[in-house]
């Protein structure tokens, strides 16, 4: 028993592989697992690579950007946008799991069919802040996100119209969140946000205060898009031309956009705790959200 414990701690072996490496049968294995020590099959959470100049960076920035940008109330006047890709395979999705009485037998028919064809689409560029959302932006086909057409279709219309018009007298105290590609991060376009910030008083949050390699916390990762494509999921369009979802975006409920910048707070005192590593499968914090009428600490 102490070596199969110590197989199963792993969290390596699959229950075949156990069954070779130890030498019983299947139902011996899945009957140790289940009654004997007590533990339940779970799907693995998907997360991005992280090499340790990530965790280190990761649990240092981390706290940095929880302590200079969303502390207190701060959070309230953080502007989050990114880029995301919709496929025509988003939508009309096949549901990956299904139940059945037990002691029945499983559906013999029953499979996911894929096609293998690549699915077609567009980029999208979104955000989002406390007081409301920001245009959905289709990209056009073949243009490319460089620096030139993120300043011009992206910064622009957003530091000088979009923020203004949520904040009014308030967006000199707003800052604006981006994740660190290229598009982001280039000399021309840091160039063009200190002009837009001495220009309209709206800030940029420095690329050194972003944790990288952070899906797992920020928002418009971690609920925005994927709110959006879980809307996309039960629609039915045949061309890439009934793909456009303006109307889904539109229909994300700004409450739950405000918990998810409020779950930022939680999310990066969650990856200090961890020290840096993936929280992804850590589900403890969501509890400790508090009602958003409160005033948060």
């Amino acid at each position: 028993m102490s070596a199969f414990c110590t197989i199963t701690n792993k969290q390596k072996y699959t229950t075949n592989g156990i069954v070779a490496r130890v030498g019983t049968l299947a139902d011996t294995v899945n009957r140790v697992i289940a009654q004997d020590l007590g533990l339940q099959k779970r799907k693995k959470a998907r997360g991005h690579k992280l090499s340790p100049r990530h965790i280190a960076e990761r649990k240092t920035v981390a706290r940095k950007f929880y302590e200079h940008y969303l502390a207190r109330d701060k959070w309230k006047f953080v502007a989050t946008l990114d880029e995301a890709w919709i496929y025509l395979s988003d939508c009309n999705k096949i549901r990956a799991i299904y139940y059945r009485p037990r002691g029945t037998k499983g559906h013999a028919t029953w499979v996911r069919e894929c096609k293998e064809s690549f699915s077609r689409g567009f980029m999208v560029v979104a955000g989002f802040c406390y007081n409301g959302k920001f245009n959905l932006r289709r990209v056009a086909k073949n243009v490319k996100i460089n620096s030139a057409y993120y300043q011009t279709e992206v910064l622009d219309p957003l530091f000088k119209t979009e923020v203004p018009a949520l904040y009014g007298n308030d967006s000199s105290k707003v800052w604006v969140h981006k994740d660190k590609a290229s598009s982001h991060t280039s000399r021309s376009t840091a160039a063009h946000m200190r002009a837009l910030d001495a220009e309209t008083g709206i800030h940029a949050i420095p690329l050194a205060d972003i944790p990288a390699t952070s899906p797992d916390a920020a928002p418009m990762d971690c609920c925005a898009f994927g709110l959006l494509k879980r809307a996309l999921g039960k629609r039915r369009p045949r061309t890439i031309y009934g793909l456009w979802c303006l109307e889904d975006w539109d229909k994300i409920s700004l409450v739950t956009l405000q918990r998810a910048l409020l779950s930022w707070k939680l999310r990066c005192r969650a990856i200090v705790q961890a020290r840096g590593r993936h929280i992804v499968h850590d589900r403890r914090w969501r509890q400790c959200i508090p009602p958003l009428q409160n005033r948060f600490h």
